[in-house]
């Protein structure tokens, strides 16, 4: 009897054993997927962070690259206005100088013109004292 008590007792505390072995593993898996899932978790926010960069990467990027074609057409219209500025100012040098060219033309004919009209004079009056010397 006594044999078979321990047996039982044994046999008793083996199934205790076992029981409490697979409550471990139990608990030890269970604190395995635990952190697999809190990883997988990290892992997905990482994944997200990284997307939601990339994307205010490629939004900086086609930002700078709508920017450099703004300054672009901004270099390129001061460019064709600056062009038209110094097309004008010849065209306005061109203008005073024909102008001046023609100033002195005009100077030049109303002084032979003068310069005629006195000689004329001079002869009138030349011709006056000699009607009066006549006299």
């Amino acid at each position: 009897q006594m044999v078979h008590a321990s047996a039982e007792t044994l046999n008793a505390l083996q199934v205790k054993l076992e029981t409490e072995s697979w409550k471990a593993v139990l608990k030890a898996e269970k604190a395995m997927l635990d952190k697999e899932r809190a990883l997988q978790e990290v892992e997905a926010r990482r994944e997200r962070a990284f997307a939601e960069r990339e994307g205010v990467v490629d939004q900086m990027q086609r930002e700078l690259k709508a920017e450099a074609a703004r300054q672009s057409d901004v270099w390129d219209a001061s460019q064709r206005g600056w062009a038209e500025v110094q097309e004008e100012h010849g065209a306005l040098r061109s203008a005073l100088a024909s102008r001046q060219l023609e100033l002195v033309q005009l100077g030049e004919r109303a002084q032979g013109a003068l310069d005629e009209l006195l000689v004329h004079i001079g002869a009138e009056r030349q011709l006056l004292g000699q009607e009066r010397a006549m006299l």
